[in-house]
């Protein structure tokens, strides 16, 4: 579980304090961590829908890890492929710098893989690493 506490003073004399709990399980990893491939990205009404192949891991596990990065993982889906133990994930962020950063981040998360070693086209490799402060290629 993951607690947030947001503080706002909205006057000099007065200061509000909400906590927000999250209900996001932990992930746990697979000894190898596992290993994902950028499939596509397109547009979803002004959103971007990312596609992901993957093995070694599992749905809930990318799912959970972009949730943590406060994604809105709108319209998740996974499904396994004809390739017995891999499966492919598509999700919908919003668009820009930020939902790249829960994507690649998520990925990331559980996978333990590099920006440069995802299959992302040139642009995303460019987010993803300035997200990353660099780390990774």
């Amino acid at each position: 579980m993951v607690a947030t506490t947001v503080s706002a003073a909205p006057a000099p004399t007065q200061e509000v304090t909400q906590d927000v709990t999250q209900d996001v399980p932990s992930i746990e990893l697979r000894e190898d961590n596992g290993h994902a491939n950028f499939i596509h990205l397109k547009d979803d009404a002004g959103m971007n829908r990312w596609r992901f192949a993957f093995a070694g891991a599992s749905c809930d596990d990318f799912k959970n890890a972009m949730k943590k990065r406060l994604g809105v993982t709108r319209n998740f889906q996974c499904w396994e492929t004809s390739k017995k133990g891999t499966w492919n994930f598509d999700v919908t962020e919003v668009e820009g710098p930020f939902g790249d950063f829960i994507v690649t981040g998520g990925v990331k998360d559980v996978t333990k893989q590099s920006c440069c070693d995802m299959g992302l086209p040139e642009w995303a490799i460019g987010r993803c690493k300035e997200a990353s402060n660099g780390w990774g290629c």
